[in-house]
């Protein structure tokens, strides 16, 4: 059975440990520690004189709270919240045989509705994306080609955007597991390319690798991912954030479908070209007889 809090505890207990101790740090570690409580979903992007300066403290008293913690540096101590932050964003589905009456369904359902049309709202009416959806298709007009990565779940988004863009008349190919020849695709990719990857938690490695390698070869980078700890979002030249929030062990990537949809309905209204694109596809569906017609 598994616990549905179990990483939000995790978070929790780590916190509390650290309020527990303050009574016993001096005045200027206790400020450390007190900013690392209201802030610690920023410690894994700041650097210690971030943290310093922040605190209003020096250096030195940093040092001083990851001794207190018992952490040999502050590098350490920033992997550590990293994890306990990261374990926070895996959902654990308590699964209770128990629950399955018809009353439990039907509460189910709702709640899966609601959080479905959360992520959506969540997802489209962030400014962030918004601004970004224009941005994109700035990066995607210089590409020479556009190569849309994803693995596991990931991989549907990434086959299904290598189609949304083609079908405007843009050169874009996948990269998915599939037979196993995904290192081969990406040492084919140029700087001159653009790679728009999706990660999502739980984030698979080879994705995180391949991006740092793309990224340290100066190939653009546009990833779609569920939070900013995401491990891949470092890489990135633009980043899409989609909420993904779930009451079970699989995800909601509602917010995410609705991004590509969007995305596609900016191409189609902004540039002709497309509409063209689009036309000329519908002339050879119809010519090769695609669809079934009665």
């Amino acid at each position: 059975m598994m616990d549905i809090n179990r990483g939000g505890a995790v978070m929790q207990n780590f916190l509390e440990k650290i309020q527990k101790r303050q009574s016993a740090f001096s005045p200027a570690v206790r400020k450390v520690a007190t900013y690392i409580i209201e802030h610690y979903s920023d410690i894994p992007f700041c650097t210690i004189t971030d943290v310093a300066t922040a605190a209003g403290v020096s250096v030195t008293s940093v040092i001083k709270f990851c001794t207190e913690m018992q952490y040999s540096a502050f590098s350490e101590f920033k992997q550590a919240m990293r994890d306990h932050i990261q374990q926070t964003l895996i959902s654990h589905y308590n699964i209770n045989d128990d629950n399955f009456t018809e009353a439990h369904q039907q509460s189910v359902l709702d709640e899966v509705t609601r959080l479905d049309i959360e992520n959506i709202h969540r997802t489209m009416n962030n400014p962030i994306n918004q601004e970004n959806i224009k941005k994109f298709f700035h990066l995607a007009e210089k590409a020479h080609i556009i190569y849309t990565m994803g693995f596991r779940t990931s991989a549907i988004f990434a086959t299904y955007t290598s189609l949304l863009l083609r079908m405007q008349g843009l050169t874009v190919f996948p990269i998915t597991p599939g037979i196993g020849d995904y290192i081969d695709k990406m040492l084919t990719v140029h700087s001159d390319d653009l790679v728009m990857a999706f990660s999502f938690n739980r984030y698979s490695k080879d994705v995180v690798k391949m991006l740092k390698t793309l990224h340290d070869r100066k190939i653009p980078i546009v990833l779609v991912t569920d939070d900013k700890l995401s491990p891949s979002y470092v890489y990135a030249d633009l980043v899409f954030t989609c909420s993904t929030r779930t009451q079970n062990y699989v995800a909601s990537y509602v917010g995410c479908m609705s991004l590509l949809n969007s995305i596609f309905a900016y191409g189609i209204s902004h540039y002709k070209s497309y509409v063209k694109s689009l036309s000329q596809l519908e002339q050879f569906y119809s010519d090769y007889e695609t669809f079934y017609e009665p």
